[in-house]
């Protein structure tokens, strides 16, 4: 893994300078405040499902299967001791509501796949589709209940939505092997690339939402030291300890290692009507991550060059 940190670096940049141009175009007013809903609507319901949908469609292998469950299952016992770590962490703290979230539920379909793709090629995003598997029914159910504190959230939604539709047809397709017709899967897989740039459009539309200063606050910078560089630390050592496959921890280090997502902010202004907090952290944490993403997996690869 280690000569593809030059390319994941690269990646990162790349995306930065999407990010860039999301930026500029809430400058010059092609998108207004609103348009990140609209956007944000899109993304969720139509191009990253179909993303989802369109990664499961490779050749089946027992190997392939049951490496994408193991890597589930890590993933669910991931995102629960990260939502009693970020408790602990951030519980009394002010806006700890959105700076738990941002912590939990990372930046993991829209950056974490193109990194995926950088490092393990197209059976990077099959991965990556079984480890947001639970992800995409934990943000509907504790994310929720996080952000109301105690208020009520939809099982139905929790389950069956874009996301958690998308991947489990995706996967029993991949069981059965069944693929989808070519006119079908071309015209799915071009939609599904869109989620790449448009995602980082948005975030570029939420960086101009906060002001400088609000970005520059020491609780992003903190935020970002705990989530970009603790936390994925703290999985690979973790996952060193336990009999893993290799493919297995450097999955789940790349996607500990990503900034908080854009959901914090799609979230926050749904349910706490102030994305104001969740704009900087994201901000911030996706700017240093140009750095902290290759270093993670540098690191990883560091790791088990000293392990033999």
């Amino acid at each position: 893994m280690g000569a593809d940190v030059s390319l994941v670096a690269a990646e990162v940049l790349t995306l930065f300078c999407m990010m860039l141009v999301g930026i500029a175009a809430r400058l010059f007013q092609v998108f207004t405040k609103d348009s990140t809903k609209l956007l944000s609507s899109l993304l969720v319901n139509v191009t990253q499902p179909l993303l989802i949908l369109t990664s499961l469609q490779i050749t089946y292998t027992e190997e392939r299967l049951r490496t994408g469950l193991h890597i589930a299952l890590v993933s669910a016992v991931f995102h629960v001791a990260l939502s009693l770590l970020a408790r602990l962490i951030y519980g009394r703290v002010k806006n700890a509501r959105v700076l738990e979230f941002g912590t939990v539920f990372a930046n993991c379909a829209y950056l974490g796949y193109p990194v995926l793709l950088v490092v393990f090629g197209e059976e990077g995003l099959f991965y990556g589709a079984f480890f947001t598997l639970f992800y995409n029914i934990y943000i509907r159910i504790y994310g929720i209940h996080l952000l109301t504190r105690g208020g009520k959230s939809s099982l139905f939604k929790a389950f069956v939505n874009p996301g958690t539709v998308a991947s489990v047809i995706g996967i029993l397709l991949f069981v059965f092997s069944i693929r989808l017709p070519a006119p079908l899967y071309n015209a799915f897989s071009a939609m599904g690339d869109v989620t790449f740039p448009l995602s980082m459009l948005v975030v570029g539309n939420l960086v101009c939402n906060q002001s400088i200063a609000g970005m520059l606050r020491v609780r992003s910078f903190v935020f970002s030291a705990v989530k970009l560089l603790a936390i994925p630390l703290l999985t690979l050592g973790i996952c060193l300890l336990l009999p893993l496959d290799r493919t297995i921890v450097c999955i789940c280090v790349t996607m500990a290692a990503m900034p908080a997502g854009a959901n914090t902010a799609m979230f926050a202004e749904l349910y706490t009507s102030d994305a104001s907090p969740a704009a900087s952290v994201i901000s911030i944490s996706t700017l240093l991550s140009i750095g902290t993403i290759p270093l993670m997996l540098w690191v990883t690869d560091q790791a088990f060059r000293l392990l033999g």
